[in-house]
């Protein structure tokens, strides 16, 4: 019997061992398939790594942070997702309207897994901003100053630098 006891607890020991390494194993994968997101610069494979991986640390949050500052960056630049140096497609008006409103969205779907925590306040903050920043692009002064004012209230105590930059 003692025999027999000492097997079932080595057993489950070894279960636990498997189980772990298994977990490992998806967090690595899941940080690996970020790294090939932000690679690819297309803000599609942020959005996949969201919905994929939304169980590993934060990078739900962080894919759609991700995927809204891509859109974002295509409008600043003039230029549509996958343009290279060598091939550029200039964002005609249509694009810019579609790309403004999927990056509000994304930054929104961001914001609204903020539950108040110290740990989400750099992503919540992101969020914050990039919603700012889209009403600016949109000519919506009075929408960005409102979520300016909401970075300021959500990062005055544990981040003062960057309240004092909201408020600029």
């Amino acid at each position: 019997t003692y025999l027999l006891m000492f097997m079932v607890v080595i057993a489950g020991y070894m279960f636990y061992l498997r189980y772990q390494q298994g977990n490992t194993a998806h967090r690595a994968e899941a940080w690996l398939a970020y790294i090939d997101a932000s690679a690819s610069g297309l803000p599609a494979s942020h959005e996949d790594v969201a919905q994929t991986y939304s169980d590993v640390d934060a990078l739900h949050t962080l894919g759609l942070l991700s995927a809204a500052d891509g859109y974002m960056r295509s409008v600043i630049i003039g230029r549509t997702l996958g343009s290279t140096e060598n091939i550029t497609t200039i964002l005609s008006t249509e694009d810019r309207s579609f790309y403004l409103q999927k990056a509000d969205g994304l930054y929104s779907l961001a914001i609204a897994n903020d539950d108040n925590s110290e740990e989400l306040t750099i992503l919540a903050v992101s969020g914050l901003n990039g919603r700012a920043a889209v009403a600016e692009s949109m000519g919506n002064i009075d929408a960005a100053r409102g979520y300016y004012e909401s970075v300021i209230a959500r990062s005055q105590s544990q981040y003062p630098s960057l309240a004092s930059q909201a408020q600029r």
